[in-house]
């Protein structure tokens, strides 16, 4: 049996972005009820930015229920990846799960890091915020000390969280020296005003 995603991916270039969550989602349930959205299921929201430095910026909006920039929520997830050729092997790497699969076990097999249910290299935001630091004050949430991150995506979460040292750095080099090409026939790329949409076939 198979199912089908759409992931709408929103390209920030170096900066945040205002954001309406009533907006946000009047613009999905339009999607929702169109032909593009019958028989699919709405992934995750793909953040796409020019370095790896704007999450700094993006914790501080994120977790302020105030802030008129990108935040999150109960029922929010946000995944961010750099418009480098590193971020986009691990956005191949989020939106194909057969793919992301065999990495893992690539790594495992290499003893670099073991397998998880969801990668810190995938940086879902929600998951990182639950170790940010707030930069000014005492005040300092749960310790980062599992998982692992590439080099590029390391030095800035070590600077804004609070993280452990069972935490890995992975050369880049595993990920960029591997051949992840896959065919990407199936997978379909729509524009609207606000986002673009990647409809893609998993197994299940």
């Amino acid at each position: 049996m198979y199912r089908y995603y759409y992931y709408p991916v929103y390209y920030l270039g170096d900066s945040n972005l205002l954001w309406s969550e009533e907006a946000e989602r009047m613009f999905l349930d339009r999607v929702a009820s169109s032909p593009l959205g019958y028989g699919r299921t709405c992934g995750s929201s793909i953040l796409l930015g020019d370095k790896w430095d704007l999450i700094e910026n993006l914790m501080a909006h994120g977790v302020n229920p105030r802030s008129r920039l990108i935040r999150f929520s109960k029922n929010s997830s946000f995944h961010y990846f750099t418009v480098d050729e590193m971020g986009l092997r691990l956005m191949k790497l989020a939106l194909d799960e057969m793919a992301l699969y065999r990495f893992q076990r690539y790594l495992q097999q290499n003893g670099i890091c073991k397998a998880s249910m969801l990668p810190l290299y995938l940086f879902s935001l929600e998951l990182l915020s639950e170790a940010y630091a707030l930069k000014k004050g005492k005040q300092m949430r749960a310790e980062l000390d599992r998982g692992a991150l590439f080099s590029c995506q390391a030095d800035v979460v070590k600077r804004i969280c609070n993280t452990g040292p069972n935490l890995i750095t992975i050369p880049d080099k595993w990920l960029l020296d591997l051949d992840t090409e896959r065919d990407d026939s199936s997978d379909e790329l729509l524009l609207s005003p606000n986002a673009t949409f990647l409809s893609q076939q998993s197994g299940m």
